[in-house]
């Protein structure tokens, strides 16, 4: 078979009557026409999606006029936000996403006579498959702090890694480490329990910066395989005090995954933390003897709490555990659950909703 005509860059294909193969055939004239110069303005690509951690992509801007770059401030930011009208590549700079939401932010180019424009997906963050997490918004210091963990079968080691660095191993014994606002400070460690009982445990208290507290709380019992394990045994007092008086902020989007609770599993968690405005959701369906007790005393700007306890709920598993809230707030739980009202229950004056 011969080869095709080639006219320039343009390709005329081997016509085909019957069996016969023939090539080269021209019918009449073939004109070759140029290509005009580009009008309009155009970004490529049209539409990009982020993963929830942020990241660079480029954008190409090709325009017969000169252009200007807008878009969301929040999420996006551009290495050039104006050019003439040659061909420029633009980086742009995309914030993580710390919500469970995608995000969708627009990137518009404007000339005098034209417009385009470039969506940007951000993906939401899913917390049941980040580490436990600090995030810093205020100087000062994190304390790992051992309170009565004396023996060799006590001492518990955990890790942490400032802003994705390397993970530094902790001592066993109260040690702290300076933060800065914007840090962001990640844990694991491998105990089903860091506490032997209510008032022998290792806990956070005694940290001077705010933070909020995110992530899944199970990167302290499974170490790097805590994602996607649904429900791994934690012992008798797990976490107990392990917020206590510190300044959590924001506890929202912290990952408490058992479904079911042994004994003061949660006792005193939050016990103090008086900046607290957001807790968890608590979807443990069954509770044990102090699972919950003191977990909220004290405190007092807390005005929403989701928890899905089913069986009849008794003092003795959350004894004060809302003493001291704010005097107004919303109460979540499942529907057909049963409650008492006050400090061992849904606090006075909270509106309930079903769920």
């Amino acid at each position: 078979m011969a080869n095709p005509l080639h006219i320039g860059s343009i390709e005329v294909p081997d016509i085909y009557i019957g069996d016969t193969s023939i090539s080269d055939v021209y019918f009449g004239t073939i004109s070759v026409f140029s290509k005009g110069p580009f009008t309009g303005l155009k970004l490529s690509p049209k539409n990009v999606g982020i993963e929830k951690t942020g990241g660079t992509f480029n954008l190409t801007v090709r325009s017969s006029e000169d252009w200007t770059l807008s878009m969301d401030s929040t999420y996006l930011s551009a290495s050039s936000y104006s050019g003439t009208t040659a061909d420029t590549a633009v980086t742009i700079t995309v914030e993580p996403n710390t919500g469970e939401t995608d995000i969708t932010s627009v990137i518009t180019g404007t000339t005098a006579n034209y417009t385009a424009t470039c969506e940007v997906n951000i993906n939401g963050l899913d917390w049941s498959k980040q580490y436990l997490t600090f995030n810093i918004k205020s100087d000062g210091n994190i304390v790992w702090t051992n309170s009565g963990m004396t023996t060799s079968s006590q001492r518990r080691t955990i890790y942490y890694s400032l802003n994705d660095g390397a993970w530094t191993q902790l001592p066993t014994s109260t040690t702290s480490f300076n933060v800065v606002t914007g840090d962001v400070v990640r844990f694991k460690g491998t105990y089903t329990s860091y506490a032997s009982t209510w008032n022998k445990s290792y806990t956070f208290s005694g940290s001077t910066a705010d933070f909020d507290v995110c992530g899944n709380i199970n990167s302290l019992v499974l170490g790097d395989n805590f994602v996607d394990a649904e429900d791994p045994t934690i012992a008798n007092y797990g976490f107990t005090r392990l917020f206590m008086s510190t300044n959590v902020i924001d506890a929202s989007n912290l990952i408490l995954n058992s479904k079911t609770v042994n004994q003061s599993k949660y006792q005193s968690l939050f016990n103090r933390c008086s900046k607290l405005t957001k807790a968890p959701d608590l979807i443990a369906s069954a509770l044990s003897t102090n699972d919950y007790t003191a977990m909220f005393n004290g405190c007092s700007n807390l005005s929403f709490i989701r928890c899905y306890a089913m069986n009849p709920v008794s003092s003795n598993q959350t004894n004060q555990w809302t003493n001291g809230v704010a005097a107004t707030g919303t109460f979540v739980k499942k529907i057909g659950s049963s409650w008492t009202t006050g400090i061992d229950g849904i606090p006075s004056g909270w509106t309930v909703i079903e769920e």
